[in-house]
């Protein structure tokens, strides 16, 4: 059986009514009649109050701080942790330096108490900082302080130790750090800012850094070496030579100790210093414009403004000074000075000095001709020779008379085959020739008391 309809008919004129709706009364039965509805009203089948509850879309709340509060997780107990998400459901998870449950994490916060930067015209405000951390602890970072004046200093740091502190925007330094570790190595900030235009930061080697007052060569670059020597007693000037296991003061009164290595460009304390091989120096004193100095002779370290003049002395210009403090150094070769005028590779006969005690020695890469003045009983050795080299050495008796040479090398074939005996008169010269054989051996004539 077909089910009667109980509506009403609906009739041409009651398909329009004015402010008529079709409403169902408590009886189910429907009629046209006339309604206002309001927005509250419509509402009512999801929650009282206009306030549509989460369950049905909603918030459940009535401003937008509520409403957030209101969907997320709990807070209670969650201070300083960030909304995070393991991709199914969100949690609320700490910084750590591991990450939370989404990874790790970077922020960017203010420790300034306010919980915000202050300043309109500036990102920092006095006594605020910045800091861009790993970790709830700060375990690692940079920080960024400001301070009077809107100056900041830039930290890094480990745990509380800071491994490194810069140079605040006044040129002052941090008084809060001292050193920070590269590679293994903790380098030590000077304590103070540089002292003079042109300085640099120098490295001795072994961590500690200090300003040194040098400058790039025109056109050029100087060439410095930090050294660590303990107890060197070097000062900023002083020429030096390197005796294959440290360096010692050069000077020009032998080959051997005017090899130069370069000169003291700073001092950095007792035990360490920056070498200059090669370029400007500046800090020097007392010099002259436009004039070439030379190693001295005889104040060891030294320069001075006048070539060398005695036979067996290095002539070794060193310094062009472009002012009375500074100029460029330049490691010339050195040559002999020989006792007829005649330098290495010259035709005179170049003067070796005695050194006083044990064993003269005569560089035959020098000059074939060669000559000295005994002072005492010596040895004699030769060197740098080459096969077919005719040498001439003369050996001269100082004031006193009766040097003898205790040993000759033992390859010298004497002529008639006996050493000779050398005249012990004061102030007599003999003459000794020699020609180099191959083999290692010389043929060795003599003439006597001239």
């Amino acid at each position: 059986m077909a089910k009667v309809s109980t509506y009403p008919p609906i009739t041409a004129a009651a398909l329009l009514p004015a402010d008529q709706f079709l409403v169902v009364d408590s009886t189910n039965a429907p009629t046209l009649a006339t309604k206002t509805i309001t927005y509250a009203e419509m509402l009512n089948a999801f929650g009282t109050g206009g306030v549509v509850p989460v369950n049905k879309g909603g918030t459940g709340q009535t401003t937008a701080q509520a409403a957030f509060d209101g969907l997320a997780p709990a807070q209670s107990g969650q201070g300083g942790k960030v909304l995070t998400t393991n991709g199914t459901t969100t949690s609320w998870g700490a910084i750590t330096a591991g990450g939370a449950p989404g990874g790790p994490f970077q922020a960017v916060q203010s420790n300034n108490g306010s919980g915000g930067f202050t300043g309109s015209a500036n990102l920092l405000s006095t006594g605020n900082s910045l800091q861009v951390i790993a970790g709830t602890s700060s375990s690692r970072g940079i920080s960024v302080t400001g301070a009077a004046g809107q100056t900041a200093e830039l930290q890094a740091w480990s745990s509380s130790t800071v491994l490194l502190s810069a140079i605040k925007a006044d040129g002052s330094f941090s008084t809060t750090a001292s050193a920070f570790v590269y590679a293994g190595v903790a380098y030590t900030w000077p304590s103070t800012q540089a002292s003079s235009p042109g300085q640099v930061l120098t490295n001795n080697g072994a961590g500690a850094l200090s300003w040194t007052t040098v400058a790039p060569a025109a056109g050029g670059a100087s060439v410095f070496r930090a050294v660590a020597q303990t107890a060197h007693g070097f000062a900023l000037g002083n020429v030096l030579a390197y005796t294959g296991t440290s360096y010692a003061l050069a000077r020009a009164d032998t080959s051997a100790n005017a090899e130069v290595a370069g000169i003291v460009a700073a001092v950095t304390d007792a035990n360490n210093f920056t070498l200059l091989t090669g370029g400007y120096i500046t800090g020097l004193s007392a010099l002259t414009a436009g004039t070439v100095y030379f190693l001295s002779p005889t104040t060891s370290g030294a320069l001075q403004a006048t070539d060398v003049s005695t036979a067996g002395q290095i002539s070794k210009p060193l310094l062009i000074a472009d002012s009375t403090t500074s100029g460029y150094f330049v490691n010339w070769r050195g040559l002999i000075l020989g006792a007829s005028g005649g330098g290495a590779g010259g035709g005179g006969i170049t003067g070796v000095t005695d050194p006083g005690t044990g064993t003269v020695n005569f560089d035959m890469s020098t000059a074939d001709k060669q000559a000295v003045t005994l002072t005492g009983n010596r040895a004699l050795t030769l060197t740098n020779d080459s096969v077919g080299q005719a040498i001439l050495l003369l050996l001269t008796q100082d004031a006193t008379g009766s040097r003898l040479v205790t040993t000759w090398p033992a390859t010298i074939k004497w002529q008639g085959g006996t050493v000779p005996t050398l005249t012990t008169t004061p102030n007599k010269t003999d003459v000794i020739s020699l020609l180099k054989l191959s083999g290692g051996n010389y043929l060795g004539m003599t003439a006597l008391a001239f």
